[in-house]
Order: structure tokens, then sequence, then C-alpha cells
């Protein structure tokens, strides 16, 4: 029903809107994973589908629905010296 709304008000069916967010989630879990690498390359901004922008928006949503970090953090961070667990 949500997505139906929301769908509505941006002109596409419900379950377009909702694949369409499942698949940001998937990408977005991608790279908040990759960010939490050792050695990641993170001096530059983190893209979702080759926006920045997009990026700190699905984040700000994530932020907001998923306040622990949900699936997108991993529950552990290893590096070559050690291996510490996240808070959740």
């Amino acid at each position: 029903m949500f997505w139906k709304e929301v769908g509505v008000n941006v002109g596409h069916s419900g379950e377009e809107v909702e694949r369409l967010m499942k698949n940001l989630q998937g990408d977005f879990q991608k790279v908040k994973q990759h960010l939490h690498l050792s050695g990641a390359g993170t001096s530059s901004p983190p893209h979702l589908r080759n926006s920045s922008k997009l990026f700190q928006l699905f984040d700000t949503y994530y932020q907001l629905f998923y306040p622990q970090g949900g699936s997108a953090l991993p529950s552990f961070v290893m590096t070559e010296m050690s291996m510490q667990l996240t808070s959740t």
C-alpha cells in the first residue's frame, strides 16, 4: 500500500517504485560495506549509480528508517591488524 501511494505521486506503479527502492538498497549496502574495508579508496565521495547526490539522499533515507545501520553496515570490520565489532 505504501509503495502504491508513493508511485501515484511520482507517476509510476507501486511495484516499480518498490523494485527501484530494493535495488537501490542493495547497491547502497554494497557501497557502505566497501567503505568499511581497510584500505578502501575513500578519497572521493561515495557514489550510488554514478551519483554522489543520490548516495547522500539514500544515506539520509537509510538513517531515518534504519538508525542502527540495518544490513548496510557489516557486523564486524576486518583490517590487516584486527577485527572490530561494530555497535548495533
